[in-house]
């Protein structure tokens, strides 16, 4: 380890004819703010346009053959599992291969569908259609909003008129 050296702390100032020293860099926890990680601005909890709007920062990296092999070696462990169920299984009904060969096809097709279902909802592309999907629905609800809104509005118009009478 190294014992000799310079070290730098900063500008020495007097203070009240008193002898040179350091300036003081304690700040007490009434006037310390708390420290922003991740500077959000002002929240807002309504969606705008630029929240929809496509990304063009966004690329698919991964090719169809190496998403396929990736899917391919996440199914595996399920299916290890359900070939044990499906042999424990066949010993049970006592060598009736087909009930536990059915099992085995169902329940890995199923896996297969839904870990595939998962990485197409995490993907780029996944999440592009989110956000479509997002943007549909909050416009056709705006107008469902709307149309209920004048249509409330001309029903107490109507009845407004009605009482004039």
């Amino acid at each position: 380890m190294r014992s000799t050296g310079e070290v730098n702390t900063g500008e020495w100032e007097p203070i009240n004819d008193a002898p040179l020293v350091r300036p003081s860099t304690w700040v007490s926890a009434e006037k310390r703010s708390n420290p922003v990680a991740y500077p959000m601005g002002e929240y807002s909890g309504t969606l705008t346009d630029s929240h929809l709007t496509a990304l063009e920062t966004i690329k698919e990296t991964s090719t169809p053959v190496s998403r396929a092999v990736g899917l391919a070696i996440r199914t595996v462990p399920f299916a290890v599992l359900w070939l044990a169920l499906s042999a424990g299984l066949f010993f049970l009904l006592g060598d009736e291969p087909v009930i536990p060969f059915l099992l085995f096809c169902v329940m890995t097709a199923i896996t297969y569908y839904l870990l595939n279902g998962q990485e197409y909802r995490h993907s780029a592309s996944g999440l592009e259609r989110h956000k479509a999907d997002l943007a549909h629905d909050l416009q056709a609800r705006r107008i469902d909003n709307d149309h209920e809104l004048r249509s409330k509005a001309l029903d107490s118009y109507i009845r407004h008129l009605e009482g004039e009478r």
